[in-house]
Protein backbone atom coordinates (compact mmCIF):
# COMPACT_ATOMS: atom_id res chain seq x y z
CA UNK A 1 0.00 0.00 0.00
CA UNK A 2 1.19 3.15 -1.05
CA UNK A 3 2.50 5.34 2.29
CA UNK A 4 1.60 8.71 3.20
CA UNK A 5 3.94 10.94 1.19
CA UNK A 6 2.94 8.74 -1.89
CA UNK A 7 -0.28 9.61 -0.88
CA UNK A 8 -0.28 13.52 -0.48
CA UNK A 9 1.32 13.90 -3.08
CA UNK A 10 -1.35 12.39 -5.27
CA UNK A 11 -3.82 14.34 -3.17
CA UNK A 12 -2.53 17.79 -4.49
CA UNK A 13 -2.24 16.83 -8.10
CA UNK A 14 -5.78 15.48 -8.00
CA UNK A 15 -6.93 18.48 -6.18
CA UNK A 16 -4.96 20.82 -9.66
CA UNK A 17 -5.21 18.25 -12.36
CA UNK A 18 -4.28 21.27 -14.23
CA UNK A 19 -0.75 21.28 -13.17
CA UNK A 20 -0.59 17.91 -14.65
CA UNK A 21 -1.09 18.47 -17.62
CA UNK A 22 1.26 21.80 -17.51
CA UNK A 23 3.84 19.91 -16.11
CA UNK A 24 3.59 17.48 -19.00
CA UNK A 25 2.99 19.90 -21.90
CA UNK A 26 6.52 21.59 -20.11
CA UNK A 27 7.97 17.80 -20.24
CA UNK A 28 7.37 17.73 -24.56
CA UNK A 29 4.00 16.36 -24.33
CA UNK A 30 2.27 17.76 -27.22
CA UNK A 31 -0.50 18.50 -25.88
CA UNK A 32 -2.86 21.41 -26.78
CA UNK A 33 -2.51 24.89 -24.74
CA UNK A 34 -5.85 25.64 -23.90
CA UNK A 35 -8.97 23.08 -22.65
CA UNK A 36 -12.54 23.78 -21.69
CA UNK A 37 -12.47 21.12 -18.80
CA UNK A 38 -9.33 19.09 -16.82
CA UNK A 39 -11.00 16.44 -14.63
CA UNK A 40 -9.73 12.92 -13.80
CA UNK A 41 -10.69 9.32 -14.81
CA UNK A 42 -10.32 6.37 -12.78
CA UNK A 43 -7.25 4.95 -13.10
CA UNK A 44 -8.07 1.26 -13.00
CA UNK A 45 -7.51 -1.18 -15.76
CA UNK A 46 -7.79 -5.03 -16.14
CA UNK A 47 -4.51 -7.02 -16.25
CA UNK A 48 -3.60 -8.30 -19.30
CA UNK A 49 -2.57 -11.57 -17.35
CA UNK A 50 -5.73 -12.22 -16.19
CA UNK A 51 -5.10 -12.29 -12.82
CA UNK A 52 -8.40 -11.27 -10.77
CA UNK A 53 -6.94 -8.37 -9.37
CA UNK A 54 -7.17 -5.26 -11.73
CA UNK A 55 -3.82 -2.77 -12.15
CA UNK A 56 -4.39 0.88 -11.10
CA UNK A 57 -2.04 4.40 -11.90
CA UNK A 58 -1.86 6.83 -9.79
CA UNK A 59 -3.93 9.13 -11.63
CA UNK A 60 -5.04 9.94 -14.80
CA UNK A 61 -6.13 13.38 -15.78
CA UNK A 62 -7.96 14.34 -18.97
CA UNK A 63 -8.26 17.79 -20.80
CA UNK A 64 -11.66 18.21 -22.92
CA UNK A 65 -12.90 20.99 -25.91
CA UNK A 66 -16.61 20.91 -26.14
CA UNK A 67 -16.98 17.33 -24.52
CA UNK A 68 -14.32 15.93 -26.54
CA UNK A 69 -11.45 14.85 -25.28
CA UNK A 70 -7.95 15.92 -26.68
CA UNK A 71 -5.53 14.12 -24.64
CA UNK A 72 -4.54 12.17 -21.16
CA UNK A 73 -2.01 11.99 -18.62
CA UNK A 74 -1.17 9.05 -17.21
CA UNK A 75 1.12 10.35 -14.19
CA UNK A 76 2.72 7.54 -11.92
CA UNK A 77 4.35 9.19 -8.92
CA UNK A 78 7.44 6.87 -7.95
CA UNK A 79 9.52 7.30 -4.82
CA UNK A 80 11.61 3.85 -5.59
CA UNK A 81 12.60 2.13 -8.39
CA UNK A 82 10.00 -0.45 -9.68
CA UNK A 83 10.90 -2.84 -12.43
CA UNK A 84 7.16 -3.54 -13.25
CA UNK A 85 6.54 0.01 -14.58
CA UNK A 86 8.24 -1.46 -17.64
CA UNK A 87 4.74 -2.98 -18.67
CA UNK A 88 2.26 -1.26 -15.99
CA UNK A 89 3.19 1.70 -17.94
CA UNK A 90 2.80 0.62 -21.22
CA UNK A 91 -0.81 -1.03 -20.27
CA UNK A 92 -1.71 2.29 -18.61
CA UNK A 93 -0.96 4.15 -21.63
CA UNK A 94 -2.71 1.53 -24.18
CA UNK A 95 -5.89 1.12 -22.16
CA UNK A 96 -6.18 5.16 -21.56
CA UNK A 97 -6.01 5.49 -25.13
CA UNK A 98 -8.23 2.50 -25.89
CA UNK A 99 -10.68 4.06 -23.62
CA UNK A 100 -10.88 7.50 -24.61
CA UNK A 101 -9.69 7.33 -28.21
CA UNK A 102 -7.04 10.67 -27.93
CA UNK A 103 -3.67 10.77 -27.61
CA UNK A 104 -2.39 9.60 -23.82
CA UNK A 105 1.09 9.94 -22.50
CA UNK A 106 3.06 8.92 -19.23
CA UNK A 107 4.59 11.33 -17.11
CA UNK A 108 6.68 10.54 -13.70
CA UNK A 109 7.16 12.63 -10.91
CA UNK A 110 9.58 11.54 -7.96
CA UNK A 111 11.48 13.61 -5.48
CA UNK A 112 14.35 11.25 -5.35
CA UNK A 113 16.85 12.38 -8.70
CA UNK A 114 18.40 9.23 -9.29
CA UNK A 115 14.62 7.97 -9.62
CA UNK A 116 13.67 9.92 -12.55
CA UNK A 117 17.52 9.07 -14.08
CA UNK A 118 16.48 5.73 -13.92
CA UNK A 119 13.34 6.57 -15.61
CA UNK A 120 14.77 8.15 -18.49
CA UNK A 121 18.19 6.49 -19.00
CA UNK A 122 17.75 2.64 -17.71
CA UNK A 123 13.70 1.56 -17.35
CA UNK A 124 13.31 1.37 -21.23
CA UNK A 125 17.15 1.48 -22.12
CA UNK A 126 16.51 -0.91 -25.44
CA UNK A 127 13.54 1.23 -26.36
CA UNK A 128 13.76 4.68 -25.91
CA UNK A 129 10.35 5.01 -27.70
CA UNK A 130 8.70 4.20 -24.86
CA UNK A 131 10.40 6.15 -22.28
CA UNK A 132 7.80 8.34 -20.12
CA UNK A 133 8.22 12.06 -19.61
CA UNK A 134 9.41 13.44 -16.23
CA UNK A 135 8.58 15.99 -14.17
CA UNK A 136 12.21 17.73 -13.51
CA UNK A 137 13.27 19.53 -10.42
CA UNK A 138 13.95 22.67 -12.97
CA UNK A 139 10.21 22.80 -13.64
CA UNK A 140 9.58 22.81 -10.00
CA UNK A 141 12.08 25.40 -8.24
CA UNK A 142 11.79 26.28 -4.56
CA UNK A 143 10.36 29.39 -3.48
CA UNK A 144 12.43 30.92 -1.30
CA UNK A 145 10.10 34.07 -0.52
CA UNK A 146 7.19 34.87 1.17
CA UNK A 147 4.95 36.69 -1.27
CA UNK A 148 5.61 33.66 -4.02
CA UNK A 149 4.67 31.26 -1.61
CA UNK A 150 1.61 32.73 -0.45
CA UNK A 151 0.40 33.48 -4.15
CA UNK A 152 0.66 29.48 -4.67
CA UNK A 153 0.73 27.03 -1.83
CA UNK A 154 0.89 24.06 -3.75
CA UNK A 155 3.98 25.11 -5.56
CA UNK A 156 6.07 25.91 -2.56
CA UNK A 157 4.84 22.44 -1.02
CA UNK A 158 6.21 20.97 -4.14
CA UNK A 159 9.17 22.71 -4.18
CA UNK A 160 10.06 21.66 -1.16
CA UNK A 161 9.20 18.05 -2.19
CA UNK A 162 11.66 18.26 -4.96
CA UNK A 163 14.92 20.21 -3.21
CA UNK A 164 14.62 18.79 0.32
CA UNK A 165 17.91 18.23 -0.05
CA UNK A 166 19.50 20.86 -1.69
CA UNK A 167 21.20 24.36 0.13
CA UNK A 168 18.06 26.44 -0.21
CA UNK A 169 16.27 23.73 1.22
CA UNK A 170 16.01 25.69 5.04
CA UNK A 171 14.71 29.34 3.24
CA UNK A 172 12.27 27.24 0.86
CA UNK A 173 10.54 25.23 3.78
CA UNK A 174 10.29 28.42 5.83
CA UNK A 175 8.25 30.61 3.91
CA UNK A 176 6.33 27.24 2.85
CA UNK A 177 5.65 26.58 6.86
CA UNK A 178 4.84 30.69 7.41
CA UNK A 179 2.90 30.46 4.15
CA UNK A 180 0.56 27.44 5.56
CA UNK A 181 0.22 29.22 8.96
CA UNK A 182 -0.99 32.38 7.46
CA UNK A 183 -3.59 30.54 5.19
CA UNK A 184 -3.95 27.44 7.01
CA UNK A 185 -5.99 26.11 3.68
CA UNK A 186 -8.03 22.39 3.78
CA UNK A 187 -4.82 20.57 3.46
CA UNK A 188 -2.92 21.90 5.50
CA UNK A 189 -1.96 18.89 7.54
CA UNK A 190 -1.05 17.02 4.05
CA UNK A 191 1.08 19.85 3.37
CA UNK A 192 2.75 19.69 6.34
CA UNK A 193 3.77 15.92 6.81
CA UNK A 194 4.78 16.51 2.73
CA UNK A 195 7.16 19.16 4.23
CA UNK A 196 8.28 17.52 7.48
CA UNK A 197 8.55 13.87 4.86
CA UNK A 198 11.48 16.22 2.56
CA UNK A 199 13.72 17.83 4.66
CA UNK A 200 16.15 16.49 7.41
CA UNK A 201 15.72 16.97 10.82
CA UNK A 202 18.46 19.36 10.75
CA UNK A 203 16.62 21.67 8.49
CA UNK A 204 13.58 21.46 9.89
CA UNK A 205 14.32 22.91 13.05
CA UNK A 206 16.41 25.95 10.97
CA UNK A 207 13.56 26.49 9.36
CA UNK A 208 10.85 26.51 12.29
CA UNK A 209 13.07 29.26 14.21
CA UNK A 210 11.70 31.30 11.55
CA UNK A 211 7.72 30.78 13.05
CA UNK A 212 6.24 32.99 15.47
CA UNK A 213 5.78 31.19 18.98
CA UNK A 214 1.96 29.96 17.91
CA UNK A 215 2.89 28.49 15.10
CA UNK A 216 5.85 26.51 16.30
CA UNK A 217 3.34 25.36 18.82
CA UNK A 218 1.10 24.27 16.53
CA UNK A 219 3.80 22.29 13.92
CA UNK A 220 5.01 20.94 17.46
CA UNK A 221 1.24 19.51 18.33
CA UNK A 222 1.06 18.38 15.10
CA UNK A 223 4.11 16.33 14.99
CA UNK A 224 3.31 14.86 18.06
CA UNK A 225 0.18 13.46 16.15
CA UNK A 226 1.62 12.41 13.45
CA UNK A 227 2.96 9.20 11.75
CA UNK A 228 6.09 7.51 13.65
CA UNK A 229 5.82 9.21 16.53
CA UNK A 230 1.99 8.42 16.95
CA UNK A 231 2.70 5.04 16.12
CA UNK A 232 5.47 4.37 18.56
CA UNK A 233 4.57 6.13 21.13
CA UNK A 234 1.02 3.79 20.93
CA UNK A 235 3.55 0.59 20.47
CA UNK A 236 5.33 2.31 23.40
CA UNK A 237 2.50 2.84 25.79
CA UNK A 238 0.97 -0.52 25.11
CA UNK A 239 4.30 -2.10 26.23
CA UNK A 240 4.77 -0.04 29.44
CA UNK A 241 1.04 -1.39 30.58
CA UNK A 242 2.11 -4.58 30.09
CA UNK A 243 5.54 -4.23 31.76
CA UNK A 244 4.19 -1.82 34.40
CA UNK A 245 1.77 -5.06 35.52
CA UNK A 246 4.25 -7.31 36.04
CA UNK A 247 6.97 -5.57 37.69
CA UNK A 248 5.41 -2.12 39.21
CA UNK A 249 4.29 1.43 37.81
CA UNK A 250 7.84 3.60 38.06
CA UNK A 251 9.40 0.48 36.15
CA UNK A 252 6.62 0.07 33.36
CA UNK A 253 6.63 3.80 32.81
CA UNK A 254 10.25 3.94 31.92
CA UNK A 255 10.45 1.19 29.76
CA UNK A 256 7.32 1.98 27.92
CA UNK A 257 9.53 5.31 26.86
CA UNK A 258 12.08 3.23 26.06
CA UNK A 259 9.58 0.85 23.63
CA UNK A 260 8.20 4.37 22.50
CA UNK A 261 11.68 5.47 21.50
CA UNK A 262 12.50 2.14 19.52
CA UNK A 263 9.02 2.20 17.97
CA UNK A 264 9.87 5.34 16.84
CA UNK A 265 13.35 5.06 15.73
CA UNK A 266 12.08 1.66 13.72
CA UNK A 267 9.31 3.56 11.81
CA UNK A 268 12.01 6.22 11.15
CA UNK A 269 14.18 4.00 9.50
CA UNK A 270 11.45 2.27 7.52
CA UNK A 271 9.87 5.92 6.46
CA UNK A 272 13.46 6.76 5.39
CA UNK A 273 13.27 3.39 3.12
CA UNK A 274 16.62 2.18 5.23
CA UNK A 275 15.92 -1.62 6.43
CA UNK A 276 16.91 -2.70 10.06
CA UNK A 277 18.85 -5.87 10.15
CA UNK A 278 18.90 -8.79 12.90
CA UNK A 279 22.08 -7.03 14.30
CA UNK A 280 20.84 -3.45 14.25
CA UNK A 281 17.69 -4.52 16.01
CA UNK A 282 19.05 -6.51 18.62
CA UNK A 283 21.67 -3.47 19.42
CA UNK A 284 18.43 -1.04 19.57
CA UNK A 285 16.74 -3.85 21.91
CA UNK A 286 19.93 -3.48 24.57
CA UNK A 287 19.96 0.10 24.23
CA UNK A 288 18.64 1.09 27.82
CA UNK A 289 19.53 4.86 28.31
CA UNK A 290 16.80 7.24 27.36
CA UNK A 291 19.09 10.09 26.27
CA UNK A 292 20.75 7.14 24.15
CA UNK A 293 18.10 6.67 22.39
CA UNK A 294 16.51 9.57 21.78
CA UNK A 295 20.27 10.48 20.32
CA UNK A 296 19.56 8.20 17.64
CA UNK A 297 15.56 8.98 16.90
CA UNK A 298 17.24 12.22 15.87
CA UNK A 299 20.40 10.49 14.14
CA UNK A 300 17.94 8.49 12.25
CA UNK A 301 16.47 11.50 11.11
CA UNK A 302 19.56 12.41 8.89
CA UNK A 303 21.41 9.35 7.66
CA UNK A 304 21.55 7.92 4.52
CA UNK A 305 22.65 4.56 5.29
CA UNK A 306 21.93 1.95 8.27
CA UNK A 307 25.67 2.16 8.95
CA UNK A 308 25.33 5.38 9.96
CA UNK A 309 23.37 5.36 13.00
CA UNK A 310 25.76 4.20 15.91
CA UNK A 311 28.61 6.45 14.39
CA UNK A 312 28.57 9.47 16.64
CA UNK A 313 29.38 12.94 14.79
CA UNK A 314 32.75 14.36 15.41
Amino acid sequence: MPGKTHQNIRRLFRKFPDRVLAYAREAGARLELDHDLIHEISGEFDDPLGSSEPVRADLVIVGRNEGRPEGAIVLEIQKDKDPNKAWTMILYRAAVRRLLKCPAWNLVFSPDPEVLRWVREDLFQLEPELTPFVITPEMIPAIIDLESALADIPAAVLGVVMHGGDPEAVVSAAVTLQALFSIRPSDLGNYLQLVSASISEEVMQQARSHLSEEDDEELSEWERRSGAFTKGLREGREAGQREGRREGREEGREEGQRDALRAVLANILEARGIGLDELTRTRIHACESLEDLKALVVRASTITTLDQLFVTPN
